[in-house]
């Protein structure tokens, strides 16, 4: 499995490229959990993840969300905001951000320089860091400089993959602890039950420090979130509710809906459009009084200024133009959040076109039964549902072995297709694309790109090209 970065090798100078290559040589496997040789590598470092205040942000699905709205709120407020996110859509330098802007590229490849010279002289090969403890290593050594010239005041790091054993959990007393949200996803590595991933994320709770927890965490899950809160001694632990927010103007068309607080009557422009951003905007609601109680100044007019300018690719991310919205559930819960949105958002009678990629390493019955019940509803004999295999540097199901699981589930309004390769797709420029010629035959009707950040990365690189 290859990582496929912005420009292709050919058109980067010889030192990027060099560096570039060192990153993707990289052992990727997750099996690698754990955090012993992410300890020696800090310390190799003379510790760049004590130099700055951060916020470490866990859960299923909803964190990158937050994350990128935790990140504009504050940069609104005049702080100086760094963050980590995973995965990258289009640019791997998107991983590392301040200000909601990626690192320069320059930045990014004298800091990978750094540590490929120091992992040929002087460490040894099995403390090597792993592709994402490197790109972590590099946000902290990044930060910390940031920090030390009075350019960051603040850094949000998001979880990798579940909480206790992950690369970011080397940082010890954050300012604030976030888990958004539990659900199925990584069962292999983190547990098979709720409870189970619950206390995997949960390993990130650090003593001293306040939780906060999305208003979706119940039962089992969040009786064993409290349960590793109350050993690990959080200072206070907050569950946000999202009661008082209330979606106005959730029609399709070009202007971004409003969450309206019906406690303060304060309305907020969202131009995060799935239905599910009112948990995250819950959670984000939560975190900020409590920064706002640790010293912290950031006002109502921040909040207001910051979500209206927030940006997060391929979350339900609406193109008014094409009548696209491209969409990466690729899991149980994401998949029941967009159902919902697409219930909620899109007339059952319009002309649908839905595009799917799957990876592989998920169940096709089980991660698209939510969608194709909702779909099911959708009569309009011009719907179109479209199986493809999404990009080489991924593992996905083929689109033959998507098609009869899709078409038996599907009203006989529906033409199901997989003999489409992706590549038909991202030819957007020309008028018998399959979007474009799409959008002629059908011009009330709606396109929908799901199942697959990586796919949905491509389409957006293509649209942005455009």
């Amino acid at each position: 499995m290859s990582h496929h970065f912005n420009k292709p090798l050919s058109t980067l100078n010889p030192e990027e490229a060099v560096e570039l290559a060192f990153l993707n040589g990289l052992d990727i496997s997750v099996q690698k959990l754990g955090l012993s040789r992410m300890a020696r590598l800090c310390e190799h470092y003379g510790h760049p993840e004590l130099a700055f205040p951060f916020i470490h942000v866990a859960g299923t699905n909803g964190k990158g969300s937050t994350v990128a709205m935790l990140s504009s709120i504050l940069h609104a407020a005049g702080y100086n905001t760094g963050a980590t996110i995973s995965p990258h859509l289009i640019e791997v330098q998107e991983r590392i951000q301040l200000n909601g802007q990626p690192i320069s590229r320059p930045d990014f490849a004298h800091i990978l320089q750094t540590i490929r010279t120091d992992c040929k002289k002087s460490l040894p090969r099995e403390d090597w860091p792993t592709y994402f403890e490197c790109l972590i290593l590099m946000a902290f050594l990044y930060f910390r400089e940031l920090h030390e010239k009075e350019k960051l005041d603040i850094a949000l790091i998001e979880v990798g993959l579940g909480g206790r054993l992950d690369a970011t959990n080397i940082i010890p007393s954050p300012l604030l602890t976030v888990i958004t949200h539990i659900g199925w996803d990584h069962m292999t590595h983190l547990g098979d039950t709720l409870e189970k991933i619950a206390t995997e994320k949960a390993g990130i709770i650090k003593a001293g420090s306040p939780l906060v927890l999305g208003p979706q965490i119940t039962g089992q899950a969040l009786g064993a979130i409290q349960d590793r809160a109350s050993q690990a001694n959080a200072s206070k632990v907050i569950q946000a509710s999202s009661e008082s927010l209330t979606w106005l103007s959730l029609d399709t068309n070009d202007s971004p809906p409003v969450l309206l607080n019906q406690k303060t009557q304060q309305q907020y422009k969202m131009p995060l459009q799935g239905l599910y951003q009112k948990d995250n905007l819950a959670t984000v609601l939560a975190s900020i009084e409590q920064l706002n109680a640790l010293g912290y100044a950031i006002s109502e007019e921040a909040i207001i200024e910051g979500l209206a300018s927030v940006s997060w690719p391929v979350r339900f991310q609406s193109f008014p133009q094409r009548r696209l919205f491209l969409d990466g559930s690729h899991n149980v819960n994401g998949m029941e959040t967009l159902a919902e949105t697409i219930a909620t958002r899109i007339d059952s009678a319009l002309p649908l076109m839905l595009i799917l990629s799957l990876q592989e390493n998920r169940v096709i019955e089980t991660t698209l039964a939510p969608l194709l019940k909702v779909l099911s509803t959708f009569n309009n004999p011009q719907n179109q549902f479209y199986c493809i295999q999404g990009p080489e540097s991924h593992r996905y199901h083929a689109g033959a072995a998507l098609h009869p699981y899709v078409e038996e589930r599907l009203s006989p309004n529906w033409s199901v297709h997989s003999e489409f390769h992706l590549s038909n797709l991202l030819e957007l420029d020309k008028a018998d694309s399959l979007l474009s010629s799409w959008n002629a035959r059908n011009p009330e009707g709606f396109c929908i790109m799901t199942g697959s950040l990586y796919t949905a990365g491509l389409f957006l690189k293509a649209l942005r090209e455009l």
